[in-house]
C-alpha cells in the first residue's frame, strides 16, 4: 500500500519515540539510527520530528555540554 510507504511527521515521531523505549538509547541515537534505517536525509529531520522531540534533543545536548546551559531551579 501507498500509504505505508509514505513517511509522516506523525509515524516517525512515534518509530522514534518506540525505539527510545524499547533500546532504552537516547533520542539522538534513535533519530541517527532511524535514519540510516529509513534513508532519510538529515535536512528532513526538522520538518518530520515535534516540538516535544526537538525540547528532549535540546536537553540531551545540553546535559552532554553541545549547547550552553541555562539557569534551571533545583529539583
Amino acid at each position: 500500500m501507498l500509504a505505508d510507504k509514505i513517511l509522516t511527521k506523525k509515524k516517525f515521531c512515534e518509530l522514534v519515540e518506540e525505539h527510545v523505549f524499547s533500546k532504552r538509547e537516547s533520542y539522538m541515537d534513535a533519530l541517527t539510527h532511524l535514519m540510516s534505517k529509513l534513508e532519510v536525509e538529515p535536512d528532513r529531520i526538522p520538518n518530520l520530528i515535534n516540538t516535544s522531540i526537538k525540547d528532549k534533543l535540546e536537553a540531551e545536548a545540553r546535559n552532554l555540554n553541545f549547547l550552553e546551559r541555562i539557569n534551571t531551579l533545583p529539583l
